[in-house]
């Protein structure tokens, strides 16, 4: 019984660091022609095999699931993996195109009433750094 207990502890830990990002937010972003267009994204939030996994909604988009149980998925020459650490969902995407490397770092977290967006970027050739790109974008909730 002490064992079943001890499993289903350590397995709420897992859900309980990440964040609680449920909500409806209005986020500012930049399109492919560099203009700030406004996008409304729903987020929800479910516990499944004992995973956070998030349904996020973009307008116009179809919902796209996010589960945070830390295993790699290969998609083609991509790499993508999602964990939660220290109440930020974080998203790691790597892989390799025509030659370069390409390193993408998400950390998604709410500060107050805004969802925050981190990203990093790293570009690379042959092990040399390339390009090395940081940049951070809010949303309010409705």
């Amino acid at each position: 019984m002490k064992k079943y207990l001890l499993i289903l502890m350590s397995l709420s830990c897992l859900s309980m660091a990440c964040p609680n990002l449920t909500g409806s937010y209005l986020c500012e972003v930049e399109d492919d022609n560099g203009n700030l267009v406004k996008s409304k994204s729903e987020i929800s939030q479910s516990i499944v095999d004992g995973y956070t996994v998030y349904t996020v909604v973009e307008e116009g988009q179809e919902p796209s699931q996010l589960v945070a149980d830390g295993k790699t998925i290969v998609d083609g020459a991509m790499e993508a993996k999602v964990t939660c650490e220290a109440e930020k969902l974080v998203m790691e995407f790597s892989g390799s195109e025509n030659g370069l490397d390409l390193l993408m770092l998400v950390k998604t977290y709410l500060m107050g009433s805004e969802l925050v967006n981190d990203y990093t970027i790293e570009v690379s050739q042959g092990g040399e750094l390339i390009s090395d790109e940081s940049m951070s974008y809010t949303c309010q909730k409705l």
